[in-house]
């Protein structure tokens, strides 16, 4: 999957790094803009901090009056987003090429400085709670990622629901989400991504000066060391979830924190998946999205009941593959499966320019082909982390007929 593109890669002197790719063939410019600041950022006692950041950045009229980062995207024949993710938050958007260079100067006076109000934190506070309320509408209840690593994985900074909502943030103030942007969001890890079918010189010029023009910013603490995942001692966990209306059974395999091996764990879980009529998501937070403790989760198809003889099955899949290898023709059906998947990402305009800036974030040592050849030629192996938990997520019981809330 080498790809026939031209990329330019400088880090400024703020130590913003900025990859232009040209000769990639598009109607319209990609731009992402990635920083270090996750989930496993927020204060123990504030969850969702990072988030509720990430919706005041993206009001870019909160900070000097002028553009709004949606409105331009419109008027610029383009759209806008930002997610926040475990380790970083990226804010991306697709622009027509002759608006890019004035896409590229919004974009960098929001994050230059962040201005919001008491009365900005709130309308957000409350946006943040309306967005994870309509996330909690889903099979399997309430995130369910966050949840299983509540529960399952040690790394007490990947065991929270980074989301948030308006309960978990009632105490945040503006000078607190200013503190988060000044301490978190550093320039010296920060990734600037363009991808287009030409950028001009004159115009990389004037995108390389808007981007220089970031005051240094520097994380103020260490973040806690990454660990390799492992069980709290428990083979068997059950989840009492009050927005799943059944019970749902499925399997969590946690994920080595090493790339070739977290690859190939994820391989084995996809073709350990697919031969047991199954399948298997590929990470909690993505296969990029992480360098810390992670888990692939095994559900069953739609149509086909979970059961627990069925899991029972897949597990034994699992340890046998483990033990003795899988299945050669089962192997190679999933890594190819992962292998064309980061084609297909990689072959949409936002989606490559989020995928470049990830890498150059998490992985920067290892190119975009270089991570498809780790894919393509991926071989089995041992792994002493690959753990495997079945995992129960069952309805709130209804309280007894006729006790209430304040009798009990």
């Amino acid at each position: 999957m080498r790809l026939e593109t031209r990329a330019d890669v400088r880090v400024l002197d703020n130590g913003v790094t900025v990859r232009i790719e040209r000769g990639w063939p598009t109607a319209r410019a990609g731009v992402a803009w990635h920083f270090p600041a996750g989930f496993v950022d927020d204060p123990a006692d504030a969850p969702g901090l990072a988030h509720l950041v990430e919706h005041l950045l993206f009001q870019a009229s909160s900070h000097d009056g002028r553009a709004d980062v949606g409105a331009h995207a419109v008027y610029s024949a383009g759209y806008a987003n930002g997610t926040t993710h475990a380790e970083y938050t990226d804010f991306y958007r697709a622009t027509a090429p002759d608006d890019l260079v004035e896409t590229v100067r919004i974009d960098a006076r929001r994050f230059r400085r962040l201005r919001v109000t008491e009365e900005d934190v709130q309308a957000q506070r409350a946006a943040v709670g309306r967005e994870t309320a309509a996330m909690q509408d889903r099979a399997f209840g309430r995130f369910p990622w966050p949840a299983l690593h509540e529960q399952l994985v040690a790394d007490t900074a990947m065991t929270r629901n980074g989301f948030g909502d308006e309960a978990s943030l009632s105490g945040i103030t503006a000078a607190d989400c200013v503190d988060f942007f000044e301490t978190k969001y550093a320039t010296t890890r920060a990734q600037v991504t363009v991808v287009a079918a030409d950028v001009s010189a004159a115009d990389e010029d004037d995108i390389l000066r808007e981007m220089a023009r970031l005051p240094i910013r520097r994380p103020a603490r260490r973040r806690p060391s990454p660990s390799d995942p492992w069980v709290h001692g428990r083979e068997q966990v059950t989840i009492v979830d009050p927005h799943v209306t059944a019970r749902h059974r499925f399997a969590a395999v946690g994920l080595p924190r090493r790339l070739d091996e977290r690859i190939a764990c994820l391989v084995l879980a996809d073709a350990v998946a697919q031969a047991s009529g199954a399948e298997a998501g590929r990470g909690a937070f993505g296969l990029l999205d992480t360098t810390r403790a992670d888990l692939a989760i095994i559900t069953a198809r739609a149509g086909m009941p979970a059961t627990t003889m069925a899991r029972d099955r897949m597990r034994a899949r699992w340890e046998d593959a483990l033990a003795n290898g899988p299945d050669e023709r089962d192997w190679n059906r999933a890594r190819l499966r992962l292998w064309s998947d980061l084609a297909a990402e990689s072959a949409d305009l936002t989606s490559r320019a989020r995928l470049l800036g990830r890498l150059g974030l998490q992985h920067p040592d290892v190119p975009l082909d270089h991570l498809a050849e780790r894919i393509r030629t991926c071989v089995p192996m041992r792994h002493r982390t690959a753990i495997w938990a079945d995992v129960d997520v069952v309805p709130q019981p209804a309280d007894p007929p006729g006790e209430s809330e304040e009798e009990s």
